[in-house]
């Protein structure tokens, strides 16, 4: 959070704007994010994110917007485990959107995937950040 904080501190940007963004351990961080600072940030978007139990358990207070991209062979954390944080947060209505790559494991390895992951990144912070009205 002391990041969030610099930002609009010393950047100028909106304390209402601020998205945490990452793939693996930064994924892990954007779902930390969501679960321990529901109230700190406009949205969340988890590249690959390898999850853990309290993560889960804690999908009572997530509540900001989530994107979630993962890989169909993902080794590291399975389509099951993270289906059951995205079933929750759409059984209590939170705006979750979940992307699964086909053939893709624990991180990009074509363009295409690359290609479908930005686009629905762009998609979702235009959606959520600028309510639609991006550039």
């Amino acid at each position: 959070m002391a990041c969030k904080w610099w930002l609009v501190g010393n950047a100028a940007v909106p304390d209402d704007k601020v998205v945490v963004m990452g793939g693996s351990s930064g994924g892990d961080m954007a779902l930390a994010a969501e679960a321990f600072a529901p109230d700190e940030f406009a949205a969340n978007v988890d590249y690959f994110g390898v999850s853990d139990l309290k993560t889960v358990m804690a999908v009572d207070r997530m509540k900001r917007p989530l994107l979630v991209v993962q890989g169909d062979h993902d080794p590291r954390f399975t389509k099951d485990h993270l289906g059951r944080i995205v079933e929750g947060l759409r059984a209590r209505k939170v705006p979750v959107e979940y992307l699964v790559l086909d053939n893709e494991g624990h991180g990009f390895s074509s363009t295409d995937s690359m290609l479908r992951a930005y686009g629905a990144t762009d998609a979702f912070l235009d959606r959520y950040l600028l309510g639609g009205r991006g550039p």
